[in-house]
């Protein structure tokens, strides 16, 4: 399964265009080596297609395939961007990840239907594309290890308890100083 333009992807039913290091189906190869990018003739494009549909263990579309949201290693043949914006705020079911605001902005406007102002565009085919960035752990000084939401939950109740007992401390000792004063 050795190509001089694609290679497949270790660990996933994907394939990777070397030159750009995108992911791409393989009913969109043609489409792929037309681009700009590598402009190549249609006959030639359609027989690099046929070739690598021949490929064993290779999704055809994303339909049936699990892309993990986060993994410990990363893949040698992606690009890693330390610049990544992960979007938080729907946490943990969305984790998408961009490169620019601009990007996070566009998630929200065709995921949520969330605008900054009122939109006039239509959706371009740039924006259309769909791009898959996973966290890569690491790289990090310090190991990860995830908090149980029952200890943040003790957390807070125990702050709250605290917080409850000074303001009741504080109260009863000003109305001894009051009676104090009074006497």
């Amino acid at each position: 399964m050795e190509h001089p333009i694609f290679q497949k992807l270790d660990g996933l039913p994907v394939i990777i265009c070397k030159a750009c290091q995108h992911g791409v189906w393989p009913n969109e190869i043609v489409h792929h080596l037309k681009g700009s990018a590598h402009a190549k003739p249609h006959e030639e494009a359609v027989q690099i297609q046929e070739t690598i549909q021949h490929w064993e263990n290779i999704a055809m579309g994303p339909e049936g395939i699990i892309i993990p949201h986060q993994i410990n290693q990363a893949w040698p043949e992606l690009p890693i961007y330390p610049d990544g914006l992960m979007y938080r705020r729907d946490s943990p079911r969305c984790r998408y990840i961009g490169r620019s605001m601009n990007s996070i902005r566009s998630h929200w406007r065709t995921v949520y239907g969330w605008t900054r102002q009122g939109s006039r565009g239509r959706v371009t085919p740039a924006e259309r594309i769909r791009s898959h960035y996973i966290h890569i752990r690491g790289g990090e000084t310090k190991p990860y290890i995830p908090v149980q939401m029952e200890q943040i939950d003790q957390a807070i109740k125990d702050i709250k308890k605290t917080v409850q007992e000074a303001q009741t401390h504080a109260l009863s000792s000003h109305r001894e100083d009051i009676h104090d004063a009074n006497s």
